[in-house]
């Protein structure tokens, strides 16, 4: 984690030994929570669902560990590993690994901490809020023109019922084999691809969607982190309409410690994790 090493001496003091984490990332708060707690000294084991997700972090630590788990597994290894507390640090729209995670520590007694990311503003003229990717894409088929789906590859199915979905979308998604294969079975030629890891300033937003001839820009709503404000920003510069998913509710257990990002880092910098 470069951005930490120039301070890390400086904040961290003496490493904190003895303490066994286990941390679920695959998002840019797991990344820098991977850092701090490495530098601490922690004995930590890192979780993400996809090996694209790892070489983000780290694809040579053995303490990383890919794929994905449910609440059962997840219970079975809270048990065996018995680390002193678990960080969950994954996407705000993964609400069913969340519950897994959370359920998970609270049977088997392990302090259970959730990093929350912020929310965006949704007050533009321009954006359309709904409550799920099927409402979306019914917003979507009754606006005309090209659309810039920046929501990944998981769900182009919920989209494909779009009056001339191969066509009009262009997907724009991490550089992963597994996103390509999920656009080559949904349809979409490699013309209409747009593999990168963002997220992406406002300028480059903003060419992308006019060198399209975009008319329609779908998102989550997935906070700074996620990119949206500079997407949403570069839509309203040109008059381009979002259609933005909201977030899932989570549903955390009474002893479920919610925590935004500098708030945890800062636990761990200070030993009161």
């Amino acid at each position: 984690m470069r951005y930490f090493d120039n301070t890390m001496s400086t904040f961290f003091g003496k490493p904190k030994v003895n303490r066994k984490a286990i941390l679920f990332g695959g998002t840019t708060e797991g990344r820098i929570l991977y850092g701090v707690l490495h530098k601490k000294g922690y004995a930590t084991n890192t979780y993400v669902a996809t090996q694209y997700g790892a070489s983000l972090i780290n694809e040579d630590d053995q303490s990383i560990h890919v794929g994905r788990l449910n609440e059962e597994e997840m219970s079975r290894l809270f048990s065996e590993e018995k680390p002193d507390f678990i960080i969950d640090a994954t996407h705000p729209f993964a609400d069913v690994v969340t519950k897994n995670i959370s359920d998970a520590a609270v049977a088997n007694g392990i302090t259970y901490y959730r990093v929350e990311r912020e929310a965006n503003d949704t007050s533009f003229q321009n954006i359309i809020v709904v409550n799920s990717f099927e409402e979306a894409a019914i917003e979507v088929s009754n606006i005309d023109g090209n659309v810039l789906l920046t929501t990944g590859s998981l769900h182009l199915r919920e989209f494909s019922s779009v009056h001339d979905f191969q066509q009009r979308f262009y997907v724009r998604a991490l550089p992963s084999e597994d996103s390509l294969e999920r656009c080559r079975l949904a349809g979409i030629s490699n013309d209409h691809l747009i593999l990168m890891q963002g997220p992406f300033s406002v300028a480059l937003n903003e060419v992308l969607m006019k060198d399209l001839d975009i008319k329609c820009l779908v998102t989550k709503n997935s906070g700074e982190v996620g990119g949206t404000p500079a997407k949403v920003e570069a839509a309203d510069k040109i008059g381009v309409p979002v259609v933005m998913i909201g977030r899932p509710e989570e549903y955390l257990p009474d002893t479920a410690i919610t925590l935004e990002l500098s708030k945890c880092v800062k636990m761990i910098m200070n030993g009161q994790i």
